[in-house]
C-alpha cells in the first residue's frame, strides 16, 4: 500500500492533489484512493492522455482562462 501511495505522491499530474495526511489516513481511505488512482492512471508505457482533464483542472484552479475553457469543453462532451 505504501508503495502505491508513494507512486501517487510522485506522479507529476496528481502530486499537487495528494495531502500529506493521506499517509496517516485510515487504511480503508488509503485503499479507496489507490483504487481510484489505478483506474485513471495509465499503465507503464501508456500515454497519459487520461490526464488532460487533470492538467486543465489544475491550471483552471490557478486562474488560467484557456484551461477554464478546456474544462467547459470536457463538461459539454459529458452532457451530449
Amino acid at each position: 500500500m505504501k508503495l502505491e501511495l508513494n507512486r501517487l505522491r510522485m506522479d507529476p499530474y496528481f502530486a499537487g492533489f495528494v495531502p500529506k495526511a493521506l499517509l496517516d489516513a485510515d487504511p480503508a481511505v488509503q485503499n479507496l484512493v489507490v483504487l481510484l488512482y489505478r483506474e485513471v492512471a495509465p499503465s507503464d508505457g501508456e500515454n497519459p492522455s487520461n490526464y488532460r482533464w487533470m492538467r486543465a483542472l489544475q491550471l483552471a484552479a490557478l486562474g488560467n482562462v484557456e484551461a477554464q475553457a478546456d474544462l467547459a469543453k470536457f463538461s459539454l462532451k459529458e452532457t451530449e
